[in-house]
């Protein structure tokens, strides 16, 4: 190789590091290298083909630095001071509070400025700070309230908008709440002055129940064996059973179950014969014991001088209850009429009676005749 060729090589290695400084990478590369090695606030002064000068602090002194092509500092010269940088918010709101505020709120965090809301001596002020945290303007914008009482909370709220309020915790360091806005259900966060700091989203909100939908709510819920016992607003009030305890349950108008009480224990499921006996104890009479759909009891019988075609749960409990017409008694002939057509004839029926403190049983005929009588003893 010639010396010729070496110094063609030569200055197109020149020309290539020149070419390489010129471009942006190469001048990142270098600003990382002075931020690995404890630069900051870096800024380019001069950029040839052949160098590239900078400025930049370190330790709070500000040089005038030139580097190599692979990284190094050359020369520095100190050329003066770097101004300290930004308070940070949390340093920003320590000062406030040093300076005698409270209740800070920062509303505005973008460069060149701060602005805040804060309290002092019962006024609200919006502030306008430097990034060192100086305060530039001041405006009064309100009063700032004392802490709340927690049992304001829902009050608080309500001012608000808020309706179907739920404090879940009214022990500070703050107050939680879950409440309605506008259909939806919130999971809400406050201060001791009663300013909301958080609100998620929990869910939506039901809209008032029809009262008929009592029942499916309270047998969602576990119940059984429910009846109604007032159907009107402001409240809804049942008893039902709930594993082996008759509850008095109040709700509202949303179907949220607002009290319990327990009034008694729910008694088993009955047989037929303890039914039956059930229904004469209430003043049912003329009892047609129809047999049993599941374990439904279905019956005729008078009651209160009504004839009624109904359907009673295991329990006793009116389920249905329809009305079949006046309860009268069966004539004589009526009866007879229907034996006969049973195929029955020379038909004699049995009636027992009490005369004069006695007791008979008298035996007549179809048309009522007395055939024979039976003195049975005294009556009680």
């Amino acid at each position: 190789m010639t010396l010729k060729t070496l110094k063609g090589l030569g200055l197109a290695l020149v020309l290539v590091v020149a070419a390489s400084l010129a471009t942006p990478a190469a001048a990142q590369d270098l600003i990382n290298a002075l931020r690995q090695q404890g630069y900051s606030q870096i800024k380019i002064t001069k950029q040839t083909f052949k160098r590239i000068n900078f400025e930049a602090c370190q330790d709070g002194i500000r040089y005038s630095v030139k580097m190599t092509a692979v990284g190094r500092v050359r020369s520095k010269t100190q050329i003066g001071e770097c101004r300290r940088p930004g308070l940070s918010v949390e340093q920003v709101r320590r000062k406030l509070r040093e300076e005698g505020y409270n209740r800070i709120k920062f509303t505005d965090r973008e460069l060149p400025r701060y602005v805040a809301e804060a309290c002092r001596r019962d006024r609200r002020v919006e502030l306008i700070l430097s990034r060192r945290g100086e305060i530039r303007d001041a405006r009064r914008i309100g009063r700032c309230a004392p802490p709340i009482d927690p049992r304001d909370i829902a009050r608080v709220l309500r001012d608000q908008g808020y309706s179907r309020i739920k404090v879940t915790d009214n022990q500070l360091p703050r107050y939680a709440a879950e409440a309605c806005r506008k259909g939806e259900r919130f999971e809400l966060r406050l201060n001791r002055f009663g300013e909301i700091r958080d609100e998620r989203r929990i869910g939506t909100c039901r809209r008032p129940i029809n009262p008929d939908q009592i029942a499916r709510i309270l047998r969602d819920r576990g119940y059984t064996r429910i009846q109604i016992i007032d159907d009107r607003l402001p409240r809804y009030l049942a008893e039902a059973c709930r594993e082996n305890d008759r509850m008095e349950v109040t709700l509202n108008r949303f179907g949220d179950i607002v009290e319990q009480l327990r009034i008694s224990g729910c008694r088993p499921a009955l047989s037929a014969k303890q039914f039956l006996k059930v229904l004469r104890d209430r003043g049912y009479r003329r009892i047609r014991y129809r047999g049993q759909d599941g374990t439904d009891f279905l019956v005729r019988a008078c009651y209160q001088n009504k004839r009624y075609r109904a359907r009673f749960s295991q329990y006793g409990e009116v389920l249905t209850r329809r009305n079949a017409g006046p309860c009268v008694s069966t004539t004589l002939d009526a009866l007879a009429a229907r034996m006969r057509k049973r195929g029955m004839e020379r038909l004699t029926f049995v009636v027992e009676g009490c005369r004069n403190g006695r007791k008979y049983r008298t035996r007549v005929d179809a048309f009522g005749d007395p055939i024979e009588r039976e003195r049975l003893g005294r009556c009680n």
